[in-house]
């Protein structure tokens, strides 16, 4: 058996060629695309349309839901990511980057017929003419296919074509042009239009992903599958922290608000470190100070042993630069003393004056603590008294700022009954924002109902409901138009075919009337000349008849 050392060795040494880690800066990436055209593009889809995406095995990408990428977290992925080797170095771990990874973040299909590109159309590829046959302009741009894809009410072939054009652009890569354009050389592949479930979609975003990064030099916009790299990541994170819910596909749980925070963290936080780096002096202060501060706090408690327990385990854990590590065993126990009843009176002595005594009430003090020592794996954040999740923590604080208290003149009166009330109005917000909710307007009108018999303020949000509901009758309007628009072209196209029709017989029916003219005159002349030679002949037989026998 080989020794630890040798292990060691062997380790580093398979580690040498590796792109080295490169840690959290905030430096920021332009990219030359969004997937917000993406988001667009599949709010108000038919039932036949929804169906094509089925029956294409992209079911999954009906429910994405992503806008914007958060830009520092974008430039951090892509310049971690190793195009040679295939791999996100994301610090305390390398992810591998297979056509199976890429199936667990988007859910497209991972067949058997390979997807390769022609960069010159050619006449025998029947799919790429006819998608291409639509537009009159060279320069396609995103915009341009995606209202293309809309105005197919009723799918087919050419909506297909168009989602995948849209797709590929925005989850594979767009050109590096001033104004970029899409990217349709795929199309080529496509040989029979049943075979698109069949084909590697997950293989081409990879080879898509090497190209672009092989070819980024750093500082110009980026024209790749940043979208893929940011997912990936936030499911590698949840599957870390929390396995049971990261579900599959990724691209079905992560949103705009989800990415936000995760960069968030990073901010606060850093990003984890390798393995190997050395502990920080000044991190483990500061880990000292918040083992102090919960010991003293369970001393009160008179749970002395359990508290001693849980701080020694957390001190023997390794710590990086940041503490993430030793504050994440930290984080049990100040959410053990917020689940807690909390004594009384606590009463906090200066070390420099012992007369200096300070009576915080217990909801303060649960409070800043949370404010104080916030933990990455906390669940809740206090605002403004009041303690919510962390996901939603940054809209009731918008919500404050704009609005004031909502809930200052609720009939609940006890502030942690009032929480999960101010949690359902910012779910509200959070849906309105990275969803299309006209679909479920109804649901959510019964919701705010709700709420405001318990007089929360959210005037300012039924204002902004009643404009969605506007903007419903309008969008059935504007969909009503386009069917009646898509409808008059069927109708235009089907008349205009009888009238070609009809003239190509009208033709015919004339030709043939001249040949018939032309017949009965020949008849005619035979007539005329048949009756002359009768009258003749009449008149020989007659003057025969005359003549004297003797």
């Amino acid at each position: 058996m080989a020794s630890r050392c040798q292990l060691r060795s062997v380790n580093r040494h398979s580690r040498m060629d590796r792109q080295p880690f490169v840690p959290y800066t905030n430096k920021k990436i332009e990219t030359t695309s969004t997937p917000d055209s993406l988001c667009c593009a599949l709010q108000g889809l038919t039932n036949a349309q929804k169906a094509d995406i089925t029956n294409m095995g992209f079911e999954s990408i009906k429910s994405f839901s992503i806008h914007n990428i958060p830009t520092g977290l974008g430039y951090w992925l892509l310049v971690n990511y190793d195009h040679k080797r295939s791999e996100l170095n994301v610090g305390d771990r390398v992810i591998e980057i297979t056509p199976s990874k890429v199936h667990d973040v988007l859910g497209v299909p991972t067949g058997t017929i390979a997807v390769f590109e022609k960069r010159k159309p050619r006449k025998a590829d029947a799919f790429r003419e006819e998608w291409r046959n639509q537009f009159n302009q060279d320069k396609i741009t995103v915009k341009n296919v995606s209202d293309k894809l809309k105005s197919y009410r009723n799918g087919g072939t050419l909506f297909k074509l168009n989602f995948l054009v849209l797709f590929n652009s925005v989850m594979g890569e767009t050109t590096k042009r001033m104004y970029p354009t899409v990217n349709h050389k795929f199309l080529a592949s496509i040989m029979n239009e049943g075979d698109i479930s069949s084909m590697d979609w997950c293989s081409y975003i990879i080879t898509c992903l090497k190209r672009t990064k092989e070819e980024w030099n750093g500082t110009e916009p980026y024209n790749g599958p940043l979208t893929f790299l940011a997912v990936l990541y936030a499911h590698e994170q949840q599957l870390k922290c929390s396995p049971e819910k990261a579900i599959t596909s990724a691209i079905k749980y992560v949103t705009t608000d989800y990415l936000v925070d995760l960069e968030s963290s990073m901010c606060d936080n850093g990003p984890c470190l390798n393995d190997d780096v050395e502990e920080d002096n000044q991190s483990t202060q500061y880990v000292e100070v918040q083992v102090e501060m919960v010991t003293q706090i369970e001393l009160d408690k008179g749970q002395t042993g359990e508290v001693q327990a849980d701080i020694d385990q957390n001190l023997n854990m390794p710590i990086g630069p940041s503490g993430a590590q030793s504050l994440s065993g930290l984080s049990a126990n100040l959410s053990h003393c917020n689940r807690s009843e909390p004594p009384k009176d606590v009463i906090l002595l200066d070390d420099n004056d012992d007369d200096d005594v300070v009576i915080l009430d217990p909801k303060q003090e649960q409070c800043e603590l949370v404010e104080k020592f916030p933990s990455r794996r906390s669940d809740t954040v206090c605002v403004q008294g009041y303690t919510v999740k962390r996901d939603v923590a940054k809209i009731l604080e918008a919500i404050f700022e704009k609005h004031g208290d909502i809930a200052d003149k609720c009939v609940i009166k006890t502030k942690s009954l009032r929480s999960p009330i101010l949690e359902a109005v910012c779910e509200v917000v959070k849906w309105i924002q990275v969803n299309d909710v006209l679909d479920k307007l109804e649901d959510i009108e019964n919701r705010l109902s709700d709420i405001k018999a318990l007089n929360i303020d959210v005037s300012w949000l039924q204002t902004r409901l009643d404009a969605i509901r506007k903007r419903k009758a309008v969008s059935e309007e504007y969909n009503l138009l386009i069917e009646m628009k898509a409808n008059a072209l069927s109708a235009k196209k089907a008349a205009q075919i009888c009238l070609r029709k009809r003239r190509a017989e009208l033709a015919d029916a004339q030709e043939q009337s001249k040949r018939a003219k032309r017949c009965v005159d020949v008849l005619h002349l035979v007539g005329a000349n048949l009756i002359d030679h009768f009258f003749k002949s009449e008149a020989k037989m007659n003057s025969w008849v005359k003549d004297a026998v003797v």
